[in-house]
């Protein structure tokens, strides 16, 4: 009879038969084991199905001809020092006392970590007014400096000098025009004697019914005299006002002009009348003005005369080149004037400009380079001021000229080439001038409304200011720089005021056009118009 000892090595089973005459014990199977496999089999360990390690002398097949042990190989180990190792980790853990008791409760049975939160709560609720109260005096005391920082910006840049010859040149206009008057009055017999000798006065005095009078006030004097100066002033004035006889239609009253306005820069103008008497009066402007009374149509020449002393002295401020057509005066004047919608000056201007030109050529290259630097401002300051502009230049053009102009435009689309060049060259313009920046302000442009970027880059930059064949980029920057400085826009005129430093605009070339533009917004009493902005380094 044979008995079977069934060996579960797991994942495999091993069936051994021995010989039922004789005892089996656990050793005879470890022989077994190392007969029919490896020697490696002999540090292996045998149990019970329960679990129970048995011995090598343990006797198997008791009552049954079958036995079910468990085969387990024995593995190197080592001297148990992981446990140690534990021991030595729970001992440092239990030197490090705990100082966090938040997982406690407290005498009423709330958690620390509750209390805490609530007690950090208060705190907060407490401190809450502070904090706003720190949060307004930092915004006040914010608010301060930036406008305490921007009242230098606002001064007017006078210059000393232009001051004091203008109020030189006010008092030589009244002391001219008060020994005009007394050489003219009636009451002095040589004056009387002439005045009624010539043809003219003749004339005069034989109308009749037609004949209206109108009595001309020269000027007066300041409101804050006393009233004995008021006194004397009207005494004055009714010594030296003149009956004018004027022959005409309709019914006419007296005319009284009490305050002439700023008389700056106006002495040559007067003095030059005053010394050319014609028989019976003065002839200004295609007027025949009697005894006295020639004042009056003179108004009518002087602020352009002033205009073209102010107009005359702009080249000698710029210095910047030495061929007319190469240089920006005019066309940073022509911008000033447009903005401030003064397009009847821009044919003075133009006059001024093109003094001394006799190439038809170099006519052609000024006419279309002011054309174009008013044009490019358009975006800055409107379409209806630069079409009033350019219609007043049109009108001083003179016809030979005007035929050799374009009748084409500059900026063509005719194909989808065009449109992509357009862009191109406005995306160029965008990052030459804020560089670094670029990327940021598109990206505020496309933020507050994603058709202002759209049209601000293939509109503004791509069409009007990209284009370089008669206004020259630097130039274009001087441009925008002035329309913004005369509308008092510092937060658009500082981007700007680098991108024409990118271009190449020297320190020299931005204050000459700072002088430029704080003499005319003077001339024309703009007041609200900011200066350029400090470098920062």
């Amino acid at each position: 009879m044979i008995h079977q000892a069934i060996l579960n090595a797991s994942p495999d089973t091993i069936c051994l038969p021995f010989n039922s005459a004789q005892d089996t014990t656990v050793g005879d199977v470890k022989q077994r084991l190392c007969e029919d496999y490896t020697d490696g089999l002999g540090a292996v360990i045998v149990s019970s199905l329960g679990g129970k390690i048995l011995s090598d002398d343990h006797v198997l097949f008791g009552s049954s001809n079958t036995e079910q042990l468990n085969l387990a190989i024995r593995l190197c180990g080592g001297k148990g020092g992981f446990g140690s190792m534990l021991r030595a980790q729970g001992g440092r853990m239990n030197a490090q006392k705990t100082t966090n008791f938040e997982a406690c409760r407290d005498l009423q049975g709330r958690r620390i970590k509750t209390v805490n939160e609530a007690k950090k709560l208060e705190e907060e609720l407490e401190a809450l007014p502070l904090r706003e109260q720190e949060k307004r005096e930092r915004l006040e005391k914010k608010i301060a400096k930036a406008l305490k920082e921007r009242e230098p910006r606002k001064h007017l840049f006078d210059d000393n000098e232009f001051l004091d010859n203008r109020e030189q040149m006010v008092e030589g206009v009244k002391n001219a025009v008060s020994d005009a008057l007394k050489r003219s009055h009636p009451s002095s017999s040589a004056s009387t004697s002439t005045v009624s000798e010539s043809p003219a006065y003749k004339r005069q005095k034989t109308q009749s019914a037609s004949t209206k009078k109108v009595a001309v006030s020269v000027f007066d004097d300041d409101d804050d005299s006393d009233e004995d100066d008021e006194d004397d002033e009207e005494s004055d004035q009714e010594e030296t006002t003149t009956s004018i006889p004027i022959k005409g239609k309709g019914k006419a009253s007296t005319i009284k002009y009490a305050k002439l306005g700023d008389l700056a820069c106006w002495v040559s103008v007067a003095a030059v009348c005053f010394q050319t008497p014609i028989s019976g009066g003065y002839k200004v402007s295609s007027f025949w003005i009697g005894d006295g009374s020639f004042f009056f149509p003179l108004l009518l020449l002087l602020p352009n005369m002033a205009l073209a002393s102010l107009l005359s002295e702009l080249p000698k401020v710029y210095k910047a080149s030495t061929s007319i057509t190469a240089e920006a005066w005019y066309i940073v004047a022509a911008v000033v004037i447009t903005t401030l919608n003064r397009p009847q000056d821009i044919p003075q201007l133009y006059k001024q400009a093109s003094t001394g030109l006799s190439s038809p050529t170099e006519q052609e290259t000024l006419v279309l380079r002011l054309k174009e630097g008013i044009f490019k401002s358009s975006p800055i300051i409107g379409l209806p001021k630069v079409i009033n502009a350019l219609s007043q230049l049109n009108t001083a053009v003179p016809e030979d000229i005007k035929q050799r102009l374009p009748t084409q435009s500059s900026r063509p689309i005719s194909e989808w080439q065009d449109v992509l060049e357009h862009r191109q060259r406005g995306a160029a313009l965008f990052d030459k001038i804020y560089e670094r920046h670029a990327s940021r302000v598109r990206n505020n442009l496309e933020m507050d409304y994603p058709d202002l970027a759209q049209v601000a880059l293939e509109d503004t930059y791509g069409r009007v200011l990209s284009p370089i064949d008669r206004v020259d980029a630097l130039d274009t920057s001087f441009v925008v720089l002035v329309g913004l400085m005369v509308q008092d826009l510092p937060s658009q005129l500082k981007g700007h005021y680098y991108g024409a430093i990118h271009h190449g605009a020297t320190d020299q070339q931005l204050g000459n056009l700072q002088i430029i533009v704080e003499r005319l917004c003077q001339f024309y009493n703009h007041r609200d118009y900011c200066s350029l902005p400090s470098k920062i380094k």
